[in-house]
């Protein structure tokens, strides 16, 4: 099940992100530039990287509007079969019942569009519990981009805390967390489509990823350096 989810996850994020305007290549709407049009960011890999330290800014002030302005949801309305759930599936109660999705990938589980709100909750969680004193292998525990995965098609930022364990989780304690971010180009500036999160054994294998975890998801992954 659990390369099955790691197969899984890449494509929802990255169908999330042709709902970007322009053809859906990941970078459609690159052809701003900086100068160009009043308030529009730059896009394309050179934009993506530029917008980092904005993504990064918004972490140390535990920003959650800025997550909440910059989501690209996706409209969704529940058929029959999805009631069922399952890997992949929508989040749905009853038949017909629509909500606008963001994608959310549990590493090693699955995912799909959630409820953008539950989305962005999950966000605020993290940003409310990071224990910035504490350490690990991995360095300090502030809320920070350790990793880019970025071509010319893929926008992915990972991020990483160690925050203390909630309670509706297994465990005592400090635990190291991350979400890596996908985004794409879309309505002058950059939009998040979703994100993976891990914990713990997760977690590591984000950060200090596998060549099996490069080739099937962050094939262009990268150690970020500010």
């Amino acid at each position: 099940m659990r390369w099955l989810a790691l197969l899984v996850l890449p494509a929802l994020l990255l169908a999330a992100a042709c709902n970007g305007d322009g053809d859906g290549d990941g970078s459609s709407t690159a052809t701003i530039e900086a100068g160009g049009t009043p308030g529009a960011e730059a896009f394309g890999e050179e934009g993506f990287r530029r917008f980092v330290p904005l993504l990064q800014d918004a972490l140390d002030r535990q920003d959650v509007a800025f997550f909440r302005d910059r989501a690209l949801t996706s409209p969704v309305v529940c058929e029959a079969e999805d009631l069922e759930g399952g890997l992949g599936k929508p989040e749905c109660e009853r038949v017909g019942q629509s909500y606008d999705g963001l994608g959310v990938g549990y590493w090693g589980e699955g995912g799909g569009d959630v409820p953008v709100e539950k989305a962005i909750g999950l966000i605020e969680s993290l940003l409310g519990s990071v224990l910035p004193d504490a350490s690990d292998d991995f360095g300090d525990g502030a809320l920070r981009v350790y990793a880019l995965n970025v071509s010319n098609e893929r926008f992915d930022a990972i991020v990483t805390a160690i925050v203390e364990t909630p309670e509706d989780l297994p465990g005592q304690g400090p635990q190291r967390v991350v979400l890596g971010f996908s985004w794409a180009g879309a309505e002058g500036r950059w939009m998040t489509t979703g994100f993976v999160t891990a914990r713990e054994d997760g977690a590591a294998d984000l950060l200090t990823p596998s060549e099996q975890v490069r080739d099937i998801f962050y094939p262009y992954w990268e150690r970020y350096e500010d």
